[in-house]
Protein backbone atom coordinates (compact mmCIF):
# COMPACT_ATOMS: atom_id res chain seq x y z
CA UNK A 1 0.00 0.00 0.00
CA UNK A 2 2.94 2.41 0.74
CA UNK A 3 4.37 1.75 -2.46
CA UNK A 4 0.94 2.65 -4.05
CA UNK A 5 0.81 5.67 -2.51
CA UNK A 6 4.63 6.88 -3.37
CA UNK A 7 4.51 5.52 -6.37
CA UNK A 8 0.54 7.91 -6.79
CA UNK A 9 3.35 10.79 -5.41
CA UNK A 10 6.11 10.53 -7.90
CA UNK A 11 3.31 10.19 -10.88
CA UNK A 12 1.10 13.58 -9.25
CA UNK A 13 4.43 15.54 -9.13
CA UNK A 14 5.28 14.89 -12.55
CA UNK A 15 1.96 15.80 -13.46
CA UNK A 16 2.14 19.05 -12.08
CA UNK A 17 5.71 19.84 -13.37
CA UNK A 18 4.64 19.07 -16.70
CA UNK A 19 1.60 21.28 -16.02
CA UNK A 20 3.68 24.27 -14.93
CA UNK A 21 6.03 23.52 -17.48
CA UNK A 22 3.77 23.89 -20.04
CA UNK A 23 2.18 26.85 -18.51
CA UNK A 24 5.15 28.58 -18.11
CA UNK A 25 6.25 27.89 -21.89
CA UNK A 26 2.52 29.43 -23.04
CA UNK A 27 2.82 32.41 -20.85
CA UNK A 28 7.03 33.49 -22.50
CA UNK A 29 8.44 32.97 -19.62
CA UNK A 30 10.28 30.30 -20.91
CA UNK A 31 12.09 30.59 -24.09
CA UNK A 32 11.54 27.72 -26.45
CA UNK A 33 15.48 27.89 -27.28
CA UNK A 34 16.54 26.85 -24.08
CA UNK A 35 13.76 25.19 -22.84
CA UNK A 36 10.62 24.37 -25.23
CA UNK A 37 7.25 22.70 -24.20
CA UNK A 38 6.23 19.67 -23.55
CA UNK A 39 3.65 19.80 -26.23
CA UNK A 40 6.59 20.72 -28.65
CA UNK A 41 9.05 17.77 -27.89
CA UNK A 42 6.34 15.69 -28.30
CA UNK A 43 4.86 16.94 -31.60
CA UNK A 44 9.24 16.79 -32.71
CA UNK A 45 8.82 12.93 -33.02
CA UNK A 46 9.50 11.33 -36.08
CA UNK A 47 10.01 7.66 -36.92
CA UNK A 48 14.05 8.31 -37.51
CA UNK A 49 13.94 8.65 -33.92
CA UNK A 50 12.40 5.10 -33.37
CA UNK A 51 14.72 3.06 -35.42
CA UNK A 52 17.19 5.01 -34.32
CA UNK A 53 16.91 4.13 -30.65
CA UNK A 54 16.82 0.39 -32.08
CA UNK A 55 19.86 0.62 -34.16
CA UNK A 56 22.02 2.16 -31.13
CA UNK A 57 20.80 -0.15 -29.31
CA UNK A 58 21.59 -3.20 -31.57
CA UNK A 59 25.11 -1.47 -31.59
CA UNK A 60 25.57 -1.22 -27.92
CA UNK A 61 24.69 -4.78 -27.09
CA UNK A 62 26.89 -6.01 -29.79
CA UNK A 63 29.73 -3.93 -29.03
CA UNK A 64 28.80 -4.71 -25.37
CA UNK A 65 29.11 -8.30 -25.34
CA UNK A 66 31.85 -7.97 -27.62
CA UNK A 67 33.68 -6.21 -25.51
CA UNK A 68 33.50 -8.30 -22.14
CA UNK A 69 34.52 -11.07 -24.27
CA UNK A 70 37.63 -9.45 -25.33
CA UNK A 71 38.87 -7.89 -22.29
CA UNK A 72 38.42 -11.78 -20.43
CA UNK A 73 40.20 -13.40 -24.00
CA UNK A 74 42.82 -10.72 -23.62
CA UNK A 75 43.22 -11.30 -19.05
CA UNK A 76 43.73 -15.18 -20.25
CA UNK A 77 46.25 -14.13 -22.66
CA UNK A 78 48.32 -12.08 -20.40
CA UNK A 79 47.84 -14.27 -17.67
CA UNK A 80 49.14 -17.56 -19.85
CA UNK A 81 52.36 -15.05 -20.99
CA UNK A 82 52.92 -13.86 -17.99
CA UNK A 83 52.40 -10.04 -19.38
CA UNK A 84 49.83 -9.54 -16.18
CA UNK A 85 52.80 -7.63 -13.87
CA UNK A 86 52.77 -5.33 -16.85
CA UNK A 87 48.91 -4.64 -17.10
CA UNK A 88 49.08 -1.69 -14.79
CA UNK A 89 51.45 0.08 -17.46
CA UNK A 90 49.47 -0.94 -19.96
CA UNK A 91 46.51 0.37 -18.55
CA UNK A 92 48.03 3.93 -18.07
CA UNK A 93 49.36 3.90 -21.56
CA UNK A 94 45.64 3.07 -22.61
CA UNK A 95 43.90 5.43 -20.64
CA UNK A 96 46.00 8.69 -22.19
CA UNK A 97 44.25 8.14 -25.46
CA UNK A 98 40.40 8.22 -25.68
CA UNK A 99 39.45 5.50 -27.39
CA UNK A 100 37.17 8.20 -29.56
CA UNK A 101 40.04 9.65 -30.70
CA UNK A 102 40.57 7.05 -33.24
CA UNK A 103 37.31 7.16 -34.73
CA UNK A 104 38.52 9.81 -37.47
CA UNK A 105 41.57 6.74 -38.11
CA UNK A 106 38.36 3.91 -38.31
CA UNK A 107 36.57 6.04 -41.18
CA UNK A 108 39.91 5.88 -42.76
CA UNK A 109 39.95 2.27 -42.98
CA UNK A 110 36.73 1.09 -42.96
CA UNK A 111 34.79 3.91 -44.62
CA UNK A 112 31.26 4.43 -43.34
CA UNK A 113 30.64 0.99 -42.73
CA UNK A 114 29.10 -0.54 -39.62
CA UNK A 115 32.31 -2.81 -38.79
CA UNK A 116 34.04 1.07 -37.98
CA UNK A 117 31.70 2.02 -35.07
CA UNK A 118 31.59 -1.81 -33.82
CA UNK A 119 34.88 -1.74 -33.66
CA UNK A 120 34.74 2.04 -31.23
CA UNK A 121 32.13 0.57 -29.51
CA UNK A 122 34.20 -2.54 -28.75
CA UNK A 123 37.42 -1.31 -28.13
CA UNK A 124 35.88 1.05 -25.58
CA UNK A 125 34.19 -1.29 -23.82
CA UNK A 126 36.98 -3.77 -23.37
CA UNK A 127 39.46 -0.94 -22.87
CA UNK A 128 37.43 0.17 -19.32
CA UNK A 129 36.40 -3.81 -18.37
CA UNK A 130 39.63 -5.27 -18.46
CA UNK A 131 41.51 -3.01 -15.56
CA UNK A 132 38.34 -4.04 -13.19
CA UNK A 133 38.50 -7.37 -14.29
CA UNK A 134 42.56 -7.48 -13.69
CA UNK A 135 42.16 -5.80 -10.07
CA UNK A 136 38.97 -8.56 -8.58
CA UNK A 137 41.41 -11.27 -10.40
CA UNK A 138 44.19 -9.92 -7.96
CA UNK A 139 41.51 -9.95 -4.68
CA UNK A 140 40.80 -13.92 -5.21
CA UNK A 141 41.36 -15.90 -2.46
CA UNK A 142 45.49 -17.64 -2.45
CA UNK A 143 43.95 -21.32 -1.81
CA UNK A 144 42.39 -20.85 -5.46
CA UNK A 145 45.35 -20.59 -6.94
CA UNK A 146 46.92 -23.32 -4.66
CA UNK A 147 43.95 -25.57 -6.31
CA UNK A 148 45.25 -25.41 -9.20
CA UNK A 149 48.63 -26.64 -8.23
CA UNK A 150 46.74 -29.73 -6.67
CA UNK A 151 44.64 -30.51 -8.78
CA UNK A 152 45.98 -31.16 -12.39
CA UNK A 153 43.54 -28.40 -14.29
CA UNK A 154 44.49 -26.43 -17.85
CA UNK A 155 44.61 -22.61 -17.15
CA UNK A 156 41.65 -22.57 -19.45
CA UNK A 157 39.66 -24.48 -17.27
CA UNK A 158 41.03 -23.18 -14.24
CA UNK A 159 40.13 -19.72 -15.52
CA UNK A 160 36.24 -20.96 -16.79
CA UNK A 161 35.57 -22.78 -13.57
CA UNK A 162 37.33 -20.76 -10.81
CA UNK A 163 38.35 -17.04 -11.94
CA UNK A 164 35.15 -16.28 -13.92
CA UNK A 165 32.44 -17.33 -11.11
CA UNK A 166 35.45 -15.71 -8.41
CA UNK A 167 35.29 -12.57 -10.34
CA UNK A 168 31.98 -11.94 -10.84
CA UNK A 169 30.84 -11.28 -7.56
CA UNK A 170 33.20 -7.78 -7.93
CA UNK A 171 32.47 -6.76 -11.12
CA UNK A 172 28.95 -5.71 -10.93
CA UNK A 173 29.59 -1.88 -10.83
CA UNK A 174 31.98 -2.35 -13.79
CA UNK A 175 29.61 -4.11 -15.59
CA UNK A 176 26.85 -1.43 -15.04
CA UNK A 177 29.56 1.31 -15.96
CA UNK A 178 30.80 -0.69 -19.29
CA UNK A 179 27.42 -0.68 -20.77
CA UNK A 180 27.25 3.28 -20.59
CA UNK A 181 30.03 3.68 -21.82
CA UNK A 182 29.43 1.55 -24.77
CA UNK A 183 25.80 3.45 -25.07
CA UNK A 184 27.60 6.33 -25.03
CA UNK A 185 30.03 5.62 -27.67
CA UNK A 186 27.42 3.52 -29.94
CA UNK A 187 25.83 7.45 -30.09
CA UNK A 188 29.07 9.02 -30.60
CA UNK A 189 30.25 7.01 -33.49
CA UNK A 190 27.02 7.45 -35.53
CA UNK A 191 27.80 11.10 -35.93
CA UNK A 192 30.02 10.29 -38.08
CA UNK A 193 28.28 8.62 -41.44
CA UNK A 194 25.67 6.60 -39.95
CA UNK A 195 22.72 6.71 -41.51
CA UNK A 196 20.49 5.35 -38.74
CA UNK A 197 20.95 6.07 -35.28
CA UNK A 198 20.08 8.60 -32.16
CA UNK A 199 23.77 9.66 -32.98
CA UNK A 200 22.87 10.91 -36.44
CA UNK A 201 18.91 12.17 -35.55
CA UNK A 202 20.66 14.52 -32.46
CA UNK A 203 23.60 15.42 -35.52
CA UNK A 204 20.32 16.32 -37.91
CA UNK A 205 18.52 18.00 -35.47
CA UNK A 206 21.54 19.96 -34.24
CA UNK A 207 22.05 21.80 -38.14
CA UNK A 208 18.39 22.82 -38.49
CA UNK A 209 18.46 23.60 -35.12
CA UNK A 210 15.45 21.79 -33.74
CA UNK A 211 15.45 21.76 -29.57
CA UNK A 212 13.23 20.13 -29.53
CA UNK A 213 13.77 17.03 -31.23
CA UNK A 214 17.07 17.17 -29.06
CA UNK A 215 15.53 17.22 -25.70
CA UNK A 216 13.09 14.42 -27.41
CA UNK A 217 16.36 12.55 -27.99
CA UNK A 218 17.83 13.26 -24.78
CA UNK A 219 14.70 11.63 -22.89
CA UNK A 220 14.93 8.55 -25.27
CA UNK A 221 18.43 8.08 -24.66
CA UNK A 222 18.00 8.08 -20.76
CA UNK A 223 14.72 5.53 -21.17
CA UNK A 224 17.26 3.31 -22.89
CA UNK A 225 20.03 3.57 -21.01
CA UNK A 226 17.98 2.72 -17.67
CA UNK A 227 16.14 -0.04 -19.00
CA UNK A 228 19.58 -1.60 -20.19
CA UNK A 229 20.72 -1.50 -17.01
CA UNK A 230 17.74 -2.36 -15.49
CA UNK A 231 18.06 -5.81 -17.41
CA UNK A 232 21.44 -6.20 -16.88
CA UNK A 233 21.04 -6.46 -13.38
CA UNK A 234 18.55 -8.37 -13.68
CA UNK A 235 20.61 -11.05 -15.75
CA UNK A 236 23.58 -10.48 -13.46
CA UNK A 237 21.41 -11.69 -10.23
CA UNK A 238 19.89 -14.39 -12.10
CA UNK A 239 23.64 -15.42 -13.49
CA UNK A 240 25.40 -14.67 -10.35
CA UNK A 241 23.61 -16.23 -7.41
CA UNK A 242 26.41 -16.44 -5.46
CA UNK A 243 27.02 -12.47 -5.04
CA UNK A 244 27.35 -12.00 -1.55
CA UNK A 245 28.08 -15.07 0.02
CA UNK A 246 31.72 -15.84 1.18
CA UNK A 247 33.60 -18.76 0.09
CA UNK A 248 34.14 -21.43 2.43
CA UNK A 249 38.03 -22.13 0.98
Amino acid sequence: MRDRRASLRIVGAGACTILLWQAGSNSGLLPPLYLPSPLGIVSSYRAQLAWGALSTTARTLAGYVAGVLIAYLAHVVCLSTGWDRHLDAQFTGARAVPVIAVLPLFTIWFGFREVGRLLVVTLATAAFFVAPLHEAYGLLPRQWAMLRRQVPLTLARYYLSVVVPGTLPALAAALRVSLAIAFTMAIASEYVGAQIGIGKFLDSARITFNVPAIFLALFVCSMIGIGLDRLLMQMYRYCVPWTGKQSKL
